[in-house]
């Protein structure tokens, strides 16, 4: 990572717990910034204070190397008792999260360390009501808005994430087709000519062994494609520097019409074969968008939190192609992810297209599995699909997804 110049800064979120005059750390993390330095806010409720703050690299390695070297360290005003260790990590690609991965505020693929606290605080159970505060119902509520994370989901509660994002470039699009698979990168810091990949494609489970394929790939104009002779069943893509520096990756089982991180491409063809297949747990017919949104969002909620799903807007619930009379997809665009950050909570990922069926306009809405379960109707619960329809899911399927730290994380 010393090759990556243009760090400029690092924003820190933690959460303190006042103890003797020191402060013990709750948990938190800090993200490498090719930003400048930025402001410091701090919400102190007397019991558990919040604080975000923006360090120089110079002042970020004066605070890493007395963190691990002398077990205490000054930031924002506040002495903090930081006693512990660095967690060992036997294989390099296990400290490291995706750009896809949605439970940290952060776009790029990134090497993460885990810090062990070894004094641990606990967060407070009710906060003081402040003015000049925020309310929050509890401190655990607190922390999470605060962090902009789900703490238990990703291990954060007495530990110190640091996290040092490769700007080189990311995986933007992975499009399999009939026949093929198409990848496109997203422009970062270095040129598209300085990068390699590595696929990794096994087929779809049909009685009999075939071997996986295995594609070295470049990306001179920012993009790729490998030719499939089978229908894949799962893929392992690797971007890297030429040094082999790890730069972005996906993994992903392929079951239609989404795996987490990877589109279909659909052609009128495969759209008529999916309306004779009928609704079910990951079609769902609509004639339009309802005016009632929180059930089209509802829907967006249980195909994420299952393995997927895709809309297909202008189709009676028979199955009859009547189309759309407003096929406009990027008014449509805009309605849907207006409404998924209203009632859906984390706001759901989706990719919108117009196919084009016995000459009507059909909107085809795709959902892909979430990386960031379990996914809320807000004010509602955690829903899940059950054959063609929604309900909200059982405690044990809750308890279930909340347990099991997703990703990287795991």
């Amino acid at each position: 990572m010393s090759r990556r110049t243009y760090y400029d800064s690092a924003t820190v979120m933690l959460a303190l717990v006042p103890t003797d005059g020191q402060f013990k750390p709750v948990g938190g993390y800090a993200i490498l910034s090719d930003k400048p330095k930025g402001q410091t806010r701090v919400l102190d409720y007397g019991t558990l204070i919040l604080v975000e703050t923006s360090l120089a690299l110079e002042e970020f390695s004066k605070l890493l190397t007395t963190v691990t070297g002398e077990g205490n360290a000054s930031l924002a005003g506040f002495a903090i008792l930081a006693k512990g260790d660095f967690e060992a990590v036997t294989w390099p690609y296990e400290r490291f999260m995706p750009s896809d991965y949605e439970y940290f505020p952060v776009e790029w693929g990134c090497d993460f360390y885990k810090f062990k606290f070894t004094l641990q605080a606990s967060i407070p159970g009710l906060l003081p009501v402040k003015p000049e505060l925020p309310l929050y119902p509890d401190g655990q509520t607190a922390w999470g808005q605060w962090m902009k994370v789900e703490p238990a989901r990703i291990d954060l509660p007495g530990k110190f994430f640091f996290l040092f994002p490769n700007m080189d470039a990311k995986i933007d699009r992975v499009v399999l087709t009939s026949n093929s698979i198409r990848i496109s990168l997203a422009q970062g810091k270095v040129d598209f000519s300085s990068l390699k990949g590595k696929l990794f494609v096994a087929e779809a489970y049909t009685g009999t062994y075939r071997p996986s394929t295995n594609s070295d790939l470049t990306f001179p104009q920012g993009s790729a494609e490998v030719t499939l002779s089978f229908k894949p069943g799962s893929i392992y893509l690797t971007l890297m520097s030429k040094e082999g520096e790890l730069v972005d990756l996906r993994k992903s089982y392929l079951t239609y019409p989404a795996g987490r991180g990877v589109e279909f491409e659909l052609t009128s063809e495969e759209v008529e074969k999916i309306i004779d297949q009928g609704e079910n747990e990951t079609t769902e017919f609509k004639l339009e968008i309802p005016k009632n949104h929180m059930e089209f969002a509802e829907t967006m909620v249980a195909f994420s939190n299952l393995r997927g799903g895709l809309f297909l807007l202008g189709i009676d619930e028979h199955g009859e192609v009547k189309g759309l009379q407003d096929a406009d997809a990027t008014k449509m665009e805009e309605r849907i992810q207006n409404f998924s950050r209203e009632f859906c909570d984390p706001a759901v990922k989706f990719t919108l297209r117009k196919v084009d069926l016995e000459g009507k306009a059909v909107i085809a809405v795709e959902i892909p599995e979430g990386s960031a379960k379990p996914y809320w109707l807000k004010n509602h619960g955690p829903m899940i699909r059950s054959g063609s329809t929604d309900r909200v899911m059982s405690r044990i399927e809750a308890q279930q997804l909340f347990s099991t730290p997703k990703g990287p994380f795991g």
